[in-house]
């Protein structure tokens, strides 16, 4: 039974999208990436808090426009002029924070590329060390949940030695069970 040119044509793209993928397959093996970073986890993080940061800082920017206006506005005679003069110099404070950690980020950032460039490379090698490093990325995400969770101390298990009265009762133990033998 002879195929027709429809069917003749069904075969030829089958095969042309295959050779196309197998084709794809065997330059993606070959390639090496030119920009390693942005596939670390490390570096994603580090680049969100930046975005965070950029975020805040514009945020706060205005705010101490708008404190600076007020201030400005304000009679000097006044107890609100201390006030204004107070609220501020606050925001300001707070904008010069926010400057300095997102200043912060982008150093970590630019460490944190050459960091991982030198690490790729070197895992190209057929002795080099498997890239991404695991026990790092697992080392940073707990290292992270430590700084970022809020601890709230039962007040009932509290260890002995934090109040003062008590610090001073365990010392007073202490001595007078040296002094005895």
């Amino acid at each position: 039974m002879p195929m027709f040119h429809v069917e003749h044509m069904k075969i030829s793209r089958l095969l042309l999208i295959i050779n196309l993928l197998a084709s794809l397959l065997m330059q993606s093996c070959q390639k090496v990436d030119d920009a390693p970073e942005t596939s670390d986890p490390v570096f994603a993080d580090l680049r969100s808090e930046l975005e965070i940061s950029t975020k805040q800082e514009i945020e706060i920017k205005t705010q101490f426009a708008k404190d600076a206006k007020a201030f400005r506005e304000t009679p000097a005679q006044t107890g609100l002029y201390t006030i204004m003069r107070n609220k501020m110099s606050g925001s300001e404070n707070l904008l010069n924070i926010v400057q300095q950690q997102k200043k912060f980020f982008e150093i970590k950032m630019e460490q944190r590329k050459i960091d991982v460039r030198s690490r790729y490379q070197e895992s190209l090698k057929k002795e080099g060390l498997p890239w991404p490093d695991e026990k790092e990325i697992a080392d940073y995400k707990i290292r992270m949940k430590l700084q970022r969770d809020k601890f709230h101390w039962d007040t009932k298990n509290v260890p002995r030695g934090t109040d003062i009265k008590e610090a001073k009762e365990s010392k007073e133990k202490k001595a007078a069970a040296t002094k005895k033998p």
